[in-house]
């Protein structure tokens, strides 16, 4: 029984692990996206104030 605990626990560790590095990368993809965010708007902006739309 002993060795299909620690295997269990090893999987939980990957998977925890994976989940780590994806809350990681979600949380970098939102920054990006609030950048973006961000710029389009000044771009509008931009746009406007030079009435280019």
């Amino acid at each position: 029984i002993k060795p299909k605990k620690k295997h269990r626990d090893s999987k939980l560790k990957e998977v925890l692990e994976c989940q780590g590095l994806i809350q990681n990368r979600m949380k970098k993809l939102e920054n990006e996206m609030t950048e973006t965010k961000e710029l389009a708007v000044q771009i509008l902006a931009y746009l406007e104030k030079y009435d280019s739309i």
